[in-house]
């Protein structure tokens, strides 16, 4: 996990952001291993808009509006309200298993 304060997307700091990238990849293939792009999230916290994966280049295919960081679902505005929405739904599902009634609380 890499987290990166930025002022307005300073392009020095991109700038480092990307370097720490291409050393991390180089390392993990010195190392005989392999990055799971797949699982590749990138997250904008704060006040940034849309114009601000302009700037992100080659990681704006991977910012999401939601990520999965260590089981807690993370939104943009830390409101946490997706992860929220995920406890709800699996507690009722234990609390009614059999219930027809619990899909409408969902």
């Amino acid at each position: 996990q890499i987290y990166l304060s930025l002022k307005n997307a300073d392009s020095t700091s991109l700038q480092s952001l990307f370097l720490c990238l291409e050393d991390l990849k180089s390392w993990v293939a010195l190392n005989i291993l392999k990055l799971n792009e797949d699982k590749t999230e990138v997250v904008i916290f704060g006040r940034s808009t849309v114009d601000s994966l302009t700037d992100l280049c080659s990681l704006a295919q991977y910012v999401k509006p939601v990520i999965t960081n260590l089981g807690v679902k993370m939104d943009a505005g830390l409101k946490l309200e997706a992860h929220i929405r995920a406890i709800v739904k699996e507690t009722v599902i234990y609390i009614f298993p059999s219930s027809k009634g619990y899909k409408m609380l969902l």
